[in-house]
């Protein structure tokens, strides 16, 4: 199994007992019912100690994500990130983003446990079907841990 930490924030904040879509390169689509189907939302949110936050609008929210993505990209790269890894990086997040931005409304949002304000944020919206929730990670500011 791998725990997932924050870059930024250092916090665990997601493992891969739950179902992990990549899209777009970018981020990660998580079912946080889990790989046997049972679990909840509000399970999810406490075994992470995930918390709610709100962002004023759309414009809050992309500066702060601005500013988080800056910190992955310095992380990446005194990680060992090609100049080229960064650029791939960047055109996929700014992609997924757009996504974000046209359904902002959509969106409830969350911290990890420390609260660190240059931390990633969590998005949770809905599949097509209005009913099945899930969570958004960004890719490049997770870091695995195999346990």
């Amino acid at each position: 199994m791998n725990l997932y930490r924050d870059v930024v924030a250092g916090d665990i904040i997601v493992s891969d007992d739950f179902s992990m879509k990549l899209v777009d390169d970018a981020a990660f689509q998580v079912d946080p019912s889990g790989e046997d189907g049972n679990g909840s939302v509000d399970s999810f949110v406490d075994r992470f100690m995930l918390q709610p936050t709100t962002f004023d609008n759309k414009q809050s929210y992309l500066r702060q994500l601005k500013h988080h993505m800056q910190l992955v990209k310095m992380f990446q790269l005194v990680s060992g990130a090609s100049q080229g890894d960064i650029t791939a990086m960047e055109n996929a997040v700014s992609t997924y983003t757009r996504q974000i931005a046209w359904n902002f409304k959509n969106y409830e949002f969350f911290t990890s446990a420390s609260g660190n304000p240059d931390g990633m944020v969590i998005l949770k919206t809905y599949h097509d079907d209005g009913r099945t929730p899930y969570f958004t990670y960004w890719k490049h500011g997770l870091k695995a841990e195999q346990v």
